[in-house]
């Protein structure tokens, strides 16, 4: 029985790695548009004073073109956040789904075997352990996904570069995700890899 288990577990558990590190990838792009909204709102102010075009400050069209470019260029890194959060949620629903699924393990057995899910056996984790795990993994990142969907979806083409600067350091930092604990949870459950 407890082998059976920890088998199951190690698929949830190795889908939950892809997961994860889906969700990387898709943080770095998220950090890297947030930068790139800053920079471009950190350079807005210097383009409305027609006397940074140096000889070029006549040409009163090809000033306007800069400024609409560097807007459209804020306006698709905005929806591009946008369409990163709805992945984040996404892989937030996938780590939920694992959580619960392991969690229907559980339902389905026997009542006197559920006092054997705390024993470990041999470098495994215990089938709680397992259970606990997917659990963190799943709420963690499901805060975070929270956090991330509050701060973008407060984004405008007005919001300020010091607004930004804060967003840059809260979604860079993910504070919601500890990454020492869930080193530790790759650790405990890296036996079943």
């Amino acid at each position: 029985m407890g082998e059976r288990l920890l088998k199951k577990y190690r698929v949830l558990f190795s889908k939950g790695l892809e997961t994860l590190s889906e969700w990387e990838s898709t943080q770095v792009l998220a950090v890297a548009l947030v930068s790139s909204s800053s920079n471009i709102i950190k350079r807005l102010p210097v383009l409305t004073d027609d006397t940074n075009f140096g000889e070029l400050c006549d040409d009163v069209e090809l000033i306007e073109a800069v400024k609409g470019k560097q807007m459209e260029a804020l306006s698709s890194n905005i929806q591009r956040l946008r369409e990163q959060i709805c992945i984040f949620n996404r892989l937030s629903s996938c780590l939920e789904r694992l959580a619960l699924e392991g969690r229907q393990f559980f339902q389905d057995l026997k009542p006197e075997q559920t006092t054997l899910g705390g024993i470990r056996r041999g470098g495994n984790p215990s089938i709680c352990e397992c259970q606990e795990g997917l659990e963190d993994f799943s709420r963690i990142h499901r805060d975070e996904c929270n956090l991330k969907s509050a701060l973008v979806k407060g984004l405008t083409l007005h919001t300020s570069a010091a607004e930004l600067d804060q967003i840059l350091a809260l979604m860079h930092s993910q504070p919601n995700i500890d990454p020492g604990y869930v080193k530790h949870l790759r650790l405990m459950f890296q036996p079943l890899e």
